[in-house]
């Protein structure tokens, strides 16, 4: 629902209530609003700033390690060692990949 909009402005500015909220307020709207997985989908808190500087340098010592085990790959010519690296380094690419969907998901 639109409640406001400012049009004298350069850039066009509206302020808008989300679905979900007036469905909150307004429980007979429930029956008349189409459902979509946005208005269904709840809402996550943001991450406390020490949580994300913790998971951003969580993701640096990662990618270090990813680096630092590449350069061993380079100076081994065992077969089992170097899937033992390669197993290391897939390893840190899934726990990369977690710490960047927390991250995303905010």
């Amino acid at each position: 629902m639109v409640v406001a909009a400012d049009r004298k402005r350069e850039a066009k500015v509206a302020f808008m209530i989300p679905t979900q909220i007036l469905v909150k307020a307004w429980s007979d709207l429930e029956s008349i609003v189409i459902r979509t997985q946005e208005i269904e989908k709840p809402v996550k808190p943001g991450l406390l700033p020490a949580k994300k500087k913790f998971l951003e340098q969580r993701k640096r010592e990662l990618e270090e390690n990813v680096e630092a085990v590449r350069k061993q790959m380079g100076f081994t010519s065992d077969l089992d060692k170097s899937r033992n690296l390669e197993q290391k380094i897939t390893f840190y690419f899934e726990k990369i990949e977690e710490i960047d969907r927390e991250l995303g998901g905010f």
